[in-house]
């Protein structure tokens, strides 16, 4: 009884203080919560089998891109590829970028899949453990998703001073 009526004090002061632990989750969040887990599970499914895909291109390009390269520069009469590289390395480039790609992508499927079997999860049996573990992956793939686009604009930045300083020199040389 005393060890209750502490509990109770306890959660009074807490929510007084708007530091309760208690979460309420309607009925209609708990669905959404479902739908949410159901579809990213599927989606980091595809993921994975896109991932699949990628390491088989690239495992294909790798080993027989030298000559499928090599085969279509001869039915052209060219010995190089359009970048002036012979064509044994084009393949091999090619193949190397697939794995890349298949390393990249393969975060964010992962990240997903995780998150959406741990809200399934947490939804079916009422588990508060998998729910926190499931934000916790919709975090990291969100924070994965955010440093990519950091990542990206800043390429993208360097890319267009790249470009407009050679265009200004360019056009400065022209005048």
């Amino acid at each position: 009884m005393e060890n209750e009526i502490t509990t109770n004090v306890e959660n009074a002061k807490a929510f007084e203080n708007h530091e309760s632990t208690v979460f309420v989750v309607e009925h209609s969040t708990k669905q959404n919560f479902g739908s949410i887990g159901s579809w990213a599970k599927f989606l980091g499914i595809c993921g994975y089998i896109m991932v699949g895909l990628m390491v088989c291109f690239g495992l294909i390009f790798f080993f027989l891109g030298s000559k499928m390269f090599s085969a279509m520069n001869a039915y052209q009469g060219a010995s190089m590829d359009a970048a002036g590289l012979p064509s044994m390395f084009f393949g091999a480039i090619m193949g190397f970028t697939f794995f890349v790609c298949a390393l990249i992508y393969f975060f964010p499927a992962h990240f997903c899949f995780r998150a959406g079997k741990g809200y399934s999860d947490a939804i079916r049996n009422g588990d508060q453990t998998a729910f926190d573990y499931a934000t916790g992956k919709l975090k990291n793939l969100f924070i994965f998703y955010g440093v990519l686009t950091i990542i990206g604009l800043v390429f993208t930045a360097f890319y267009l001073i790249f470009v407009l300083t050679f265009v200004g020199i360019a056009l400065s040389g022209m005048g």
